[in-house]
């Protein structure tokens, strides 16, 4: 039974989108920007650690724009929680799975090897 706790939080999420749809969406939406923030940011962390390879700036571009589209979510919050969850998500998606194949495309080009981190410069 030590799921229960995860499934009291489901419901009670749940139960709120139900009751009360706006409020629901209002913090879905502060809990997205958040998501974006961080992800934005740990993915220019990553960019910068994979600097040597072909690609990487694309990463750090997508991580850039998902923490400018948070900070735009933040900026407006909680009147642009209504419409901003499939705009910006979508976006975000979008971006993600194109740097994604960029990278595959530059990394088969640097060499064929599917290291995934580079040596440590010396």
């Amino acid at each position: 039974m030590k799921d229960k706790p995860k499934r009291r939080g489901w419901m009670l999420a749940t139960g709120l989108l139900l009751v009360d749809p706006v409020s629901g969406m209002i913090g879905f939406t502060l809990l997205m920007a958040c998501y974006l923030l961080i992800t934005g940011a740990l993915k220019a962390v990553l960019a910068s650690a994979w600097s040597p390879v072909p690609g990487w700036g694309w990463m750090l571009c997508n991580g850039a724009i998902s923490m400018l589209l948070a900070l735009l979510i933040l900026s407006g919050w909680p009147g642009t929680g209504l419409w901003t969850v499939g705009v910006f998500l979508g976006v975000d998606v979008l971006l993600a799975g194109f740097s994604r194949i960029v990278r595959s495309v530059s990394l088969s080009e640097f060499g064929g090897s599917d290291q995934m981190l580079p040596t440590p410069r010396a």
